[in-house]
């Protein structure tokens, strides 16, 4: 068997889908206890679930409609670029703001260039697991009377000054979507401190339509779990290769989380620190290694925080030598992507003309971004040959 890398892998094993499958048939409820779980983790009063972690987003902006009548929402043009469909399911208009190459996240500079009367919320993204530098965003928020609503679907667990983030916004999103530190394959969770926020989204989601897990559900869930295991992506990559998804969304459906999926969530949630510090010891290994070399950049690690290293992001100033790297790592049995490698504002008619670009850091960092594993199924061999790989 070929053993290979993937880019991505979350420590789910048969015992937590098996542990899932008992919610199919009992009375107790599993998303009431999920969600009293994950509020406790964050350190937050409220949790609510929801079967994305767009869903999330599209049940926090319908609240924050409800008590203020403004119509944008304020993102950094490098992220997820399906966080755009929750805007137009509700009405709201997307609203985009640069990026910080030192951070890869939200320039708080351009944020308040961008910021308006109409700006509902500002939406920093914790991209990769790295968090963001808040202090500046949350003072334009309160100058400008917008609601933060925080973004670390990639950073669940990461810290501010050993304070979780997702209890710095008004209302904050995680997502248990393929690629987080921990996954049920799709699921979502909007946490806040704020009581009129959270009855108001509660009433949000209660409006979205019941999913039910079928029977294939664990089976999927299975398939899932084991396709991310190195020996098994590499015997059958060709196979899994085509579940990969390249189209660009144009809608979604949130819909509410299920039961077996909040069971099997629980049971993830009780290990995430072991999880957490598993990505630390390979993430960090890497980044002592790489950080300081010629022609390439690492994002800036906030004074006083701890990035998960959901992912392992390298901005590279050469786009041949990215290729060539990532050819190397390839051969080496190493797995790599290339994300969004358009910004948000060449992805979707926004309204913004391209000449000259409005954001040229997103669009920069977008055309010469690889990123790197950095999971628990990953070990200290798997890093020193994708450090080697650099000094081609």
């Amino acid at each position: 068997m070929m053993r290979k890398i993937p880019t991505t892998s979350v420590p789910l094993t048969i015992f937590d889908v098996l542990g899932g499958i008992g919610s199919l048939i009992s009375s107790r409820s599993r998303l009431k206890e999920l969600e009293e779980a994950f509020a406790k983790y964050i350190n937050v009063k409220h949790c609510l679930s929801a079967n994305k972690g767009t869903a999330a987003l599209y049940i926090a902006i319908m609240a924050m409609k409800r008590l203020h009548d403004r119509s944008e929402v304020l993102l950094p043009a490098y992220t997820v670029p399906t966080l755009t469909l929750a805007m137009n399911k509700a009405g709201l208009k997307t609203r985009l703001c640069d990026i910080s190459l030192d951070t890869f996240n939200m320039d708080a500079a351009s944020a308040e260039r961008y910021t308006s009367k109409d700006t509902l919320c500002i939406v920093p993204v914790h991209m990769f697991g790295f968090p963001c530098e808040l202090d500046r965003v949350k003072k334009i928020c309160a100058d400008s009377g917008s609601f933060m609503l925080e973004d670390p679907a990639q950073a669940m667990g990461a810290e501010i000054s050993g304070r979780k983030v997702g209890s710095f916004g008004d209302v904050s999103l995680f997502s248990l979507c393929k690629g987080k530190v921990i996954s049920t394959f799709q699921g979502g969770l909007a946490v806040t401190d704020n009581d009129e926020l959270a009855s108001l989204m509660a009433e949000e989601r209660n409006k979205l339509p019941v999913s039910q897990d079928g029977i294939l559900t664990p089976a999927v869930l299975l398939a899932f779990s084991f396709a991310m295991r190195p020996l098994i992506y590499g015997s059958l990559f060709p196979l899994i290769k085509r579940f990969k998804s390249t189209e660009v969304h144009e809608h979604f459906n949130p819909f509410q989380f299920t039961e077996f999926k909040a069971s099997v969530a629980i049971r993830l949630l009780s290990k995430i620190e072991n999880i957490i510090q598993k990505r630390i010891r390979i993430g960090m290994a890497m980044y002592n290694e790489l950080k300081g070399c010629d022609g390439l950049r690492l994002p800036k690690i906030v004074p006083g925080s701890r990035p998960v290293f959901n992912h392992f992001p390298v901005l590279f100033d050469d786009v041949k030598r990215l290729e060539k790297v990532e050819k190397s790592l390839w051969e080496k049995g190493i797995d790599t992507a290339r994300f969004y490698m358009r910004p948000i504002h060449h992805i979707y008619d926004l309204g913004y003309s391209l000449d000259p670009d409005p954001f040229p850091n997103a669009t920069y960092l977008a055309e010469r971004l690889l990123v790197l594993p950095s999971h628990p199924y990953m070990n200290e061999s798997d890093a020193s040959k994708i450090v080697e790989s650099f000094k081609i």
